[in-house]
């Protein structure tokens, strides 16, 4: 199929058959390609994050509202059907009172150094999706957040940044979660959600190329976890964009809030400074000064 192609985004928007764009670009200029996508007449999918500060993610929200176009977040994971039978099952009560949540997401391959340095940061760039993840398995923010983390990469000395990464969050009803990230992972793309409430437990565990289990004397050969991003959520990438081919037809709304992104990014923000300062961070304390 043919396809009119350029690489200059400008003219790109130009195009009059062009109604929807899709902002999969590096972190750094999301912002702007937002911006010019609302004043161009475009409806926008984005990639995370959408600004700098708070003030640029109001300000695409801002314009989304004035346009009447949509403005609808990738949060892809949201789109995986294990993730997404996790945050069910708690919402329908399934296990219960929720008292502790874990969220493991270990990053493989391992991204360059050059990489990193226009990241934004591994909080920005890779915890944000589990704080969306939080977000949609308990429906809430939390009250406390506490961050240990450390560079233990010889590849990103000299880089203000971290690669290992553990959250703990405490929310209003007793229910702890907690979060361990790191940027590598030698055996694969390690990602799994696992909630335990009064009644029992629910888990989406770590996918495979096939199910296959070799048993023997020796003990039990399974298939390696995929490989990275693009195989692991390969699945939840193609729900992802049908859902904004639903949103452009006016078949449903955006599954992600102003409200909620502005809180991944909060807690982002908080994460970095709890460790940074060494500290228990008190949510209320903090939210609203965030800019």
């Amino acid at each position: 199929m043919h396809c009119n192609w350029s690489t200059n985004f400008e003219e790109a928007l130009k195009d009059d058959e062009v109604n929807a764009v899709i902002v999969a670009s590096p972190t750094g200029v999301h912002f702007e390609q937002i911006t010019k996508s609302f004043e161009a007449g475009k409806a926008v999918f984005t990639e995370k994050p959408l600004g700098d500060n708070l003030s640029q993610i109001d300000k695409c929200f801002e314009m989304s509202d004035k346009t009447g176009l949509p403005l609808f977040v990738g949060f892809n994971r949201r789109f995986d059907k294990s993730h997404q039978g996790v945050a069910e099952a708690v919402a329908a009560g399934a296990i219960g009172d929720p008292h502790m949540i874990k969220i493991t997401s270990r990053d493989h391959p391992l991204p360059p150094a050059d990489f990193i340095k226009i990241s934004g940061g591994v909080y920005l760039d890779c915890l944000i999706h589990d704080f969306d993840m939080a977000r949609f398995v308990t429906g809430k923010n939390p009250v406390e957040l506490f961050t240990f983390a450390s560079q233990l990469r010889p590849e990103y000395k000299g880089i203000d940044d971290v690669d290992n990464v553990l959250v703990t969050m405490k929310y209003d009803d007793g229910c702890i979660v907690t979060i361990d990230a790191n940027r590598y992972c030698a055996y694969g793309y390690d990602q799994r959600v696992c909630a335990f409430g009064t009644k029992g437990q629910i888990e989406s565990e770590n996918r495979t190329a096939s199910s296959t289990c070799l048993s023997t004397i020796d003990g039990l050969t399974r298939p390696v976890i995929h490989h990275s991003f693009p195989q692991r959520y390969r699945e939840g990438y193609i729900r992802e964009i049908e859902a904004f081919r639903d949103v452009l037809n006016g078949e449903r709304g955006v599954p992600v809030s102003h409200e909620e992104v502005q809180a991944t990014y909060k807690l982002c923000i908080l994460a970095d400074m709890s460790n940074r300062e060494k500290r228990m961070i008190n949510i209320a304390d903090e939210w609203d000064k965030i800019q």
